[in-house]
């Protein structure tokens, strides 16, 4: 529905995504019907247009990747819907989207908390935002407890350099 309210979002889809359909959410318009999986779509790496349903297949994907990638792509959405309410001037109209928001997102925060970030979220720029994320098989290792749970341990060196990266701070260049 915030996909939706902000009027879509453009993504850029970097590895090919292939899934069933999902509950309450729809296939995206440029996925193609797999010819290896009955049932299964395959979106297709690529630049798309998509509308709060698709944005959700998307999203909540996760057939042929991890949940790491899954978390990745959330964010990557959660990045274009900011991108999309401030290049359309949405973010001028706080109130107005608090009140749409409000009624899917559960915050302590309040109409006057949020009024106070909306300087900061006009000034961002894109081009500085770091993200972090981890990668299995290389920041952590699969395991399996006797109770049978997934369980990602970490694997030290290459946690610890992604962690020295994060809490250092910027250079001032």
């Amino acid at each position: 529905a915030i996909v939706d309210a902000v009027g879509g979002v453009d993504l850029a889809v970097d590895c090919a995504i292939r899934d069933l359909p999902l509950i309450d959410a729809e296939v995206p318009a440029g996925a193609v019907e797999s010819v290896e999986e009955e049932g299964y779509f395959v979106l297709p790496v690529g630049y798309y247009s998509m509308n709060g349903a698709e944005a959700l297949w998307y999203a909540r994907s996760r057939h042929n990747s991890s949940d790491f990638d899954r978390g990745r792509r959330q964010q990557q959405v959660l990045r274009a819907v900011w991108r999309k309410a401030r290049d359309t001037g949405l973010l001028n109209n706080v109130i107005q989207l608090w009140n749409e928001g409000s009624q899917y997102v559960q915050t302590n925060m309040t109409l006057e908390d949020v009024l106070g970030l909306v300087p900061l979220a006009l000034s961002l720029d894109p081009s500085h935002i770091e993200t972090f994320t981890l990668a299995r098989t290389y920041h952590t290792t699969p395991w399996q407890p006797p109770d049978g749970s997934n369980v990602q341990l970490p694997n030290y060196e290459p946690m610890r350099q992604l962690l020295d990266d994060f809490y250092t701070p910027p250079t001032t260049s």
